[in-house]
């Protein structure tokens, strides 16, 4: 293998059609690859290396060096120095080192990394594997099915145009799916996610984070910490996670589960399935007809517009209708339940619970226990009133000008 070696000043080192080895030493070089697998060493100096047409091996070394492959599968190290990498054609390795580096993998499908200091990396073309490492790094996998860990920091993660996995892992996260039907995790720290166009999964992880679904049927994880969750359009699945989290489904058929905490969970528009989980959870159901459901604490239930069935479950529930004909379930424990205006079916179940009817042709049943009724009727409407006396109530009523008294 010929060697060709440069001085302490800036050479012009070009290699030869077969596979060579050129040294720059000091100075800022000008390195040439050809045709062969070619070593190319910049070593001191701001150096620039080019890989030409074979798989060839490049060095930066100290200094700021910029680093450019061809044609074949090239492997670049930065080393020390703010460097500048492009892979070009091929399946190449970029790797930056010590400093902040800019690294392009090209064509192909490349594996790229930041090393230290605060990187700026990018796939371009291809399905790429991008690694941020340590410093406050952005990551833009591009075209192709890429993924991309930030590492140590605070890191920028966008995946661009394929179906991408995108990883946080430690430090505050700015992760962005883009199109396609992207994976997001944002591991530890107080991570923003939003998944946009496609439909994607996001798990937020540790810390405090704000999920946001975009575009498409998603499904996203709160876990651990205190998140803020919101689906957008599409039909959306939900999951809060751990400790008290924010929910709101968006646009579509929608499927919120708070789970543990005291979560605040919002269906808005379609026909949403809402379920507080354990904790003391307050879950609106929003406009269309929704299914909501409290669990194991005291949570307040709100069904909004449309037909909604509403269940307190157990613990001590504060459950209202709002508008259309509500079908509610006060379920264990002293429950108030409030059909609104509607014709409503009401339901008290065990426990002793307080059944107001509201506007409408309602129907209200007590269930086990001592349970009062209260009857809200307007003009031209009545109530029916059904377990009355069985176990014992209470009956508190305004019957005005043509109503009829409701049987007991």
């Amino acid at each position: 293998m010929p060697m060709f070696i440069g001085d302490d000043g800036n050479n012009l080192l070009p290699a030869t059609a077969g596979a060579d080895t050129v040294l720059g030493l000091g100075g800022n070089d000008v390195i040439l690859g050809f045709q062969g697998n070619d070593l190319l060493y910049g070593n001191q100096g701001n150096d620039q290396i080019s890989a030409g047409e074979g798989d060839d091996l490049l060095y930066g070394g100290k200094n700021n060096d910029t680093l450019s492959g061809e044609d074949g599968n090239d492997s670049q190290f930065g080393d020390v120095g703010e460097d500048l990498l492009s892979g070009n054609a091929g399946n190449d390795l970029l790797s930056g080192g010590v400093g902040v580096d800019t690294a392009q993998g090209g064509q192909g499908n490349d594996t790229v990394s930041g090393g230290d200091g605060n990187d700026i990396l990018s796939g371009n073309i291809g399905s790429d594997l991008l690694y941020g490492e340590l410093g406050n790094d952005f990551l833009s996998g591009d075209d192709g099915a890429d993924t991309a860990l930030g590492g140590f920091d605070n890191d920028t993660i966008i995946g661009g145009e394929g179906d991408d996995c995108l990883l946080g892992d430690l430090g505050d996260d700015f992760i962005f799916g883009n199109a396609g039907n992207d994976e997001l995790q944002g591991g530890g720290g107080a991570d923003i996610l939003s998944g946009q166009e496609g439909d994607d999964r996001i798990l937020a992880d540790q810390g405090d984070d704000f999920v946001f679904g975009g575009v498409g049927s998603d499904i996203l994880y709160g876990n651990a910490g205190a998140d803020s969750i919101f689906g957008d359009s599409g039909a959306d699945t939900l999951y809060g996670g751990k400790d008290d989290d924010l929910m709101q489904g968006g646009d579509g058929n929608d499927f919120l589960l708070g789970d543990l905490g005291a979560d605040l969970v919002y269906g808005n528009l379609g026909d949403d399935f809402l379920q507080g989980g354990s904790g003391a959870d307050t879950l609106y159901g929003g406009k269309d007809n929704d299914t909501v459901a409290g669990g194991e604490e005291n949570d307040s239930i709100f069904g909004d517009t449309g037909n909604d069935c509403l269940l307190g479950n157990a613990g001590r529930d504060c459950v209202v209708g709002g508008e259309g004909n509500d079908t509610l379930f006060g379920g264990r424990e002293d429950d108030r339940i409030d059909g609104g205006s509607g014709n409503d079916l009401i339901f008290g179940d065990i426990g002793d619970d307080s059944l107001i009817g509201g506007d409408g042709f309602d129907t209200l049943v007590g269930g086990e226990e001592s349970d009062t009724f209260v009857l809200e009727n307007r003009e031209g409407s009545f109530d029916v009133i059904r377990d009355f006396s069985k176990w014992g109530g209470y009956f508190a009523g305004t019957c005005r000008t043509g109503s009829r008294q409701p049987g007991h």
